[in-house]
């Protein structure tokens, strides 16, 4: 099983021009699979096969630095206020690193009986992550204590992709027997279920909110005609076709931007104020989700992960096992 902030921005219109990106300019670059926001310009891209995190410039779209490698499994990063990164991993049990800025792990959470996925910091403060097989999101201070580590709510369907709004509710995409979008209160009491219309294809798996409230939905990239959908804040179909994207995951915006992940390897950049196509970034093998954060700038010749064959059998790999644990 697999899974995956605050812009004002304009409705489309029927008229406008839809940015359609061809299916082939993605084939054989991976599997590129969420995002969540954080402050800062960097994009941090996690890839699974690899073992890394690399930080990526928003606005050029290069390579900046390797920030973090050697990892097993890595699935999800996030970042809090302070400016610290966390990743989360998964070997036979379920962990959480915690970074500095320079790359250096100054914590951890070990010996997880579950994998984590998403993870992001909440407005209080706690970190919140997916337990996707488990059927709910799990809250854990930012000192890494596994005393505080508790269920903060579960839910019909496993969550994916996990998305706060400045009121400090918590939106929730979820597949297998959700396949919906579900709003919970800041005390984890479920408030709506939106996007329950069977547009998300069964498998939604990144979501992006507006200041307006409108919701970003990926649909499932398993499905035919996949594309990322707009929904109002009270779960009314806008469009169904924001941005056209082969095989979309994690969605990420930053007020000027919206960023796709496919799970063909790439990660599209789209205007918000038209929906024109603004470039594309090669992460590597097979990249699952990434986060904004503030880190050290190290310039380098843009990176591109290796392609191909390597990538049909990165994506089989992957689906196995996430199949095999949940």
């Amino acid at each position: 099983m697999v899974f995956p902030e605050h812009a004002s921005l304009p409705r489309p219109t029927a008229a406008r021009q839809r940015a359609v990106i061809p299916t082939c300019l993605a084939l054989g670059l991976g599997l590129v699979t969420g995002f969540t926001q954080v402050h800062g310009a960097i994009i941090l891209s996690v890839d699974y096969l690899q073992g890394t995190v690399s930080a990526w410039d928003s606005q050029s779209f290069n390579s900046i630095s390797t920030f973090a490698s050697g990892l097993t499994e890595p699935l999800g990063v996030g970042a809090d206020a302070a400016g610290f990164i966390y990743v989360t991993t998964y070997d036979t049990t379920g962990s959480i690193l915690k970074y500095n800025k320079a790359g250096t792990v100054v914590d951890s959470i070990t010996g997880l009986s579950f994998r984590p996925y998403a993870i992001t910091q909440g407005p209080d403060g706690f970190l919140y992550t997916a337990d996707a097989s488990g059927q709910r999101i799990v809250r854990i201070n930012t000192d890494l204590d596994s005393g505080s580590l508790s269920t903060w709510t579960t839910m019909v369907g496993q969550p994916t992709a996990l998305q706060f709004d400045p009121s400090g509710n918590l939106f929730v995409t979820t597949a297998a027997n959700g396949d919906d979008v579900q709003k919970f209160s800041p005390t984890g009491t479920l408030l709506q279920v939106l996007a329950d219309d069977g547009i998300l294809g069964g498998f939604p798996s990144g979501i992006a909110l507006g200041t307006n409230g409108d919701i970003y939905v990926g649909r499932s990239p398993f499905s035919t005609g996949a594309d990322v959908a707009l929904y109002s804040s009270s779960g009314t179909l806008i469009d169904a076709t924001f941005a056209s994207v082969p095989n979309p995951y994690g969605l990420l915006q930053d007020g000027t931007y919206l960023f796709v992940a496919s799970a063909n390897g790439s990660i599209y950049r789209f205007s918000l104020a038209d929906g024109s196509a603004q470039g594309i970034l090669t992460p590597g093998t097979l990249a699952t989700y990434m986060a904004f954060a503030d880190v050290p700038e190290s310039p380098r010749a843009p990176f591109i992960g290796i392609t191909g064959v390597l990538s049909a059998v990165a994506y089989r790999r992957f689906r196995h096992r996430q199949t095999a644990s949940s």
